[in-house]
């Protein structure tokens, strides 16, 4: 989290629900065995126990009013208008989960 989304050490620790200090002590563990796999060649395993992932938010955004709204069938070609002010300057937006 703190690399790919630029969080600080203490934002990403309270977003994984634990102290700064044991979240500084994951990453450091992490960059020496990154950095030493990719210096030697080693293979990078990623295991762990339960992980359940959040979907995408998949819809529209309205360039006239900011409004933003989900829509599981949306996609690039489809034409649609905004339900918020009924504009037709819509784009498609896709949001990975944090």
């Amino acid at each position: 989290l703190k690399h790919y989304i630029k969080l600080n050490q203490k934002e990403a620790a309270e977003k994984m629900g634990i102290s700064q200090p044991t979240f500084s002590r994951i990453l450091e563990n992490a960059h020496q065995k990154a950095t030493e796999a990719l210096i030697e060649g080693k293979e990078i395993r990623i295991i762990g126990g339960n992980v359940t992932f959040k979907k995408p938010f998949i819809g529209y955004g309205c360039l006239n009013c900011d409004y933003e709204w989900e829509d599981e069938d949306a996609s690039r070609d489809k034409s649609t208008k905004c339900p918020e002010c009924n504009s037709s300057k819509v784009y498609y937006l896709v949001k990975e989960p944090l």
